[in-house]
């Protein structure tokens, strides 16, 4: 997102692979992502 598009991709690729789990890593994907995002 911030000119790093592999990190966007693997950054999208976890937060689907969490959206898509959600067990227990919830929390944890929604830490991911936010500190992926660029805030």
């Amino acid at each position: 997102m911030r000119g790093d598009p592999l990190r966007a991709g693997h950054a999208c690729r976890t937060v689907a692979r969490a959206v898509r789990t959600r067990h227990h890593s919830g929390e944890a994907a929604l830490r991911h992502g936010l500190l992926q995002l660029p805030r």
